[in-house]
């Protein structure tokens, strides 16, 4: 990416979304921002040339599409950046609607699965060797005593995705389960 050009960054967090703003503003590159919070204190970044709003993708994304296309014409963005799962989904869903001028920055199907499946990127970080805790998939005969054998507390339960289909702004959380009472009435 060459100064000059003009990049896309969808997100607002203090971490991904400000690192790579930083990245791509201190290499030249004019930086415009599509937050999902107008009052994240990352949109403050020197860096940033100009904030877009975007409707929620509800619906399909019919609004969001032609909002998102819109955007891309009007700017002439050579590049689409999302940091986080609420504008990686909606840009790999509608990849094809989009102008090809305009790269987007997101991975295959095989690496999306294995992204957003935390079973699955346990499961791939195994294969590479990289050391994981010990942990496995819940099933529907797994009891509080049964967990409580196999590992000490607390415990840490996560649903397999963060987000998904449709409740694409619903944010499933982690558990940290201290005793088996406590376990006991979350597996309920």
């Amino acid at each position: 990416m060459t100064a000059g050009r003009k990049v896309l960054v969808i997100g607002d967090d203090t971490r991904s979304f400000l690192a790579t703003v930083r990245s791509l503003g201190r290499r030249g590159v004019e930086v415009h921002a599509a937050p999902f919070d107008l009052r994240s204190p990352a949109l403050r970044s020197r860096y940033i040339r100009a904030i877009h709003r975007l409707p929620y993708y509800l619906d399909g994304g019919d609004a969001w599409v032609v909002a998102m296309r819109a955007l891309i014409r009007e700017h002439g963005f050579a590049l689409v950046i999302p940091c986080e799962e609420r504008g990686l989904l909606p840009l790999y869903r509608h990849r094809e609607a989009f102008d090809p001028a305009c790269r987007l920055a997101i991975p295959d199907e095989k690496a999306l699965a294995a992204f957003f499946d935390k079973y699955a990127t346990r499961e791939l970080a195994q294969a590479a060797g990289v050391p994981v805790p010990p942990g496995r998939l819940l099933t529907a005969t797994e009891t509080a005593q049964t967990l409580a054998a196999d590992f000490s507390f607390p415990l840490v339960l996560k649903y397999r995705r963060s987000y998904a289909w449709p409740d694409l702004y619903v944010r499933k959380a982690a558990f940290v389960i201290d005793s088996s009472e406590e376990l006991e009435r979350w597996l309920l």
